[in-house]
């Protein structure tokens, strides 16, 4: 590396806002807490696999228009089933949650310069967002935990009326959240 890559680099350092560094940071932080569930979700610690992913949720967080956030999601979504044998764990839903979270994040970075920040309304969009996504994530694991500790025999009706009603609940709430086109224009 020459001396004006690095000096080029130092740059963007100072130059890099506190916002900016708080969302890099919920970015390293969210795969690694959906690692961590799967680690309390399976009964063991998994360090090489935390290492990785804290090293490439990392650089996720400097380049986030890379591809390296894929391969956090990848990397933690493959570790869930080798790791967990329960599917009804409410530690899923978490690292579901956990994973858009970081989804959302490097986005939100990606389209955000170095020295830049959001106005508040962006982020407060942005979180209700995340929100409705956690929302629905957690009703349809209740959903899933519903209908697999029942005793009775399976009813496709049933089933297909539950995933109907999170769907319905989910398009509701997204056409709360859009934008209204104002009659003076």
């Amino acid at each position: 590396m020459n001396a004006t890559t690095l000096q080029r680099r130092l740059d963007d350092v100072l130059a890099t806002s506190a916002q900016h560094w708080l969302l890099r940071a919920m970015t390293i932080i969210a795969p690694v807490a959906a690692l961590l569930a799967a680690g309390v979700a399976g009964g063991r610690w998994l360090p090489f696999w935390t290492i990785v992913v804290v090293g490439l949720a990392a650089a996720s967080a400097m380049r986030p228009d890379a591809h390296t956030a894929l391969l956090v999601t990848i990397i933690v979504g493959s570790l869930w089933p080798v790791t967990v044998d329960d599917l009804d764990t409410p530690w899923l839903a978490g690292a579901a949650v956990c994973l858009f979270a970081f989804h959302a994040l490097t986005a939100l970075l990606a389209s955000l310069p170095t020295g830049g920040s959001f106005p508040a309304t962006i982020l407060v969009r942005e979180g209700g967002r995340v929100g409705v996504v956690a929302v629905a994530t957690v009703a349809m694991w209740g959903l899933v935990v519903a209908l697999d500790r029942r005793d009775a025999a399976g009813n496709a009706l049933l089933t297909g009326l539950g995933l109907l009603v999170v769907a319905a609940a989910a398009a509701l709430l997204r056409s709360r959240s859009l934008d209204r086109p104002s009659a003076e224009r």
